[in-house]
């Protein structure tokens, strides 16, 4: 009986030891079920992609316009006294240029909104709907992991999104800020600096929160409708109090400059005591002057923000909105554990 050696190379496995799959070379280097998530909604993303590009190329060409006619016509204008031509041309300023960036405001302000009906609805509460969750589920993808990236996917994608275009409207508006009427910071103030970041959050945070509470597509996306409005107004409330605000006080109401946010008005009284405005509002002028006869009323006064204040305010009530969005993210995260264990 006779032995055939075979010579070992250095190359081979050890003995035991399972054979290495091959790499698959059409593999995604993003994770497995982050990967998953992304191709799901893949026309969604490409949607949101031409969109984002064209608004980028939009904020860009209205940056360069907006300072090319600060550059030129607004200091001729200047310069002669403020001419026919010149009013005609405000016109023309405020319509062509005006209205495109206030509109284009008003888009950004309603984007966290959006991801947060679309996180709501289609992203979670349709596949709990359907069932189509629990493919994910029995191939080898926890449902905490299947969460998470339901949930930081569409996060990342907002706060970039989000920061990018808030950061290119900001730098719009920037140099026109005092030209444009109704344009002041104070309102658009969700559409500008780091405030819109925040709200985007809270958005998707919110529509994570409802869809897998509520499991209905439809209904997911009227609770994130009416709870995102809801804070949207408590947050806008609150603004006027999150910094110190200064007082102006006079016979009459005194008047505010041209950037100043007047948030409150009312009365001052002999014992310099402040009465709402409401407190003799109405009525015909002798019940007027009966009312501020009656309550010893002796001038007005008004509280109000300074443009300089607009960076502390942006950021206290990013900070605020931000850890709300922590709060619901972090809600929705335990009650998926509680019930998956």
């Amino acid at each position: 009986m006779t032995a055939t050696a075979t010579a070992k190379t250095g190359n081979e496995p050890p003995t035991g030891a399972a054979p290495r799959a091959a790499p698959d070379p059409h593999r995604s280097p993003v994770g497995g079920v982050t990967w998953l998530v992304l191709r799901q909604h893949r026309l969604t993303l490409w949607i949101a992609a031409v969109a984002f590009l064209a608004l980028v190329i939009e904020l860009v060409w209205l940056r360069t316009a907006l300072t090319d006619y600060v550059r030129t016509t607004a200091r001729h204008c200047a310069d002669t006294g403020g001419q026919t031509d010149c009013v005609s041309g405000a016109l023309e300023f405020q319509t062509t240029y005006g209205d495109l960036l206030y509109t284009t405001g008003q888009f950004i302000g309603f984007l966290p909104l959006l991801f947060g009906l679309f996180v709501a609805g289609p992203m979670i509460a349709r596949e709990l709907e359907s069932g189509t969750y629990q493919l994910a589920w029995t191939q080898s993808v926890s449902p905490m992991r299947w969460f998470a990236a339901k949930l930081a996917v569409p996060a990342v994608l907002a706060v970039t999104g989000v920061t990018a275009l808030s950061a290119l409207h900001t730098w719009a508006w920037w140099p026109v800020q005092d030209l444009l009427p109704g344009r002041h910071w104070y309102q658009g103030f969700d559409e500008l600096g780091v405030v819109p970041v925040a709200y985007a959050l809270l958005g998707v945070a919110v529509g994570a929160t409802a869809g897998l509470l509520i499991k209905r597509t439809l209904v997911s996306i009227g609770v994130t409708l009416v709870g995102f409005t809801a804070l949207n107004w408590a947050f806008s409330a609150l603004l006027p109090h999150l910094a110190e605000s200064r007082t102006k006080v006079g016979k009459d109401f005194p008047g505010l400059g041209s950037t100043d946010w007047g948030w409150r008005r009312g009365y001052v009284t002999a014992g310099g005591g402040h009465l709402p405005e409401e407190t003799c509002a109405g009525g015909s002028g002798a019940v007027r002057e009966r009312c501020l006869a009656d309550h010893h009323i002796v001038g007005g006064f008004r509280d109000y923000h300074p443009a300089s204040q607009f960076w502390t305010l942006q950021w206290t009530q990013a900070a605020l909105v931000a850890a709300v969005a922590v709060a619901f993210a972090w809600f929705a995260v335990w009650w998926m554990r509680r019930g998956h264990r």
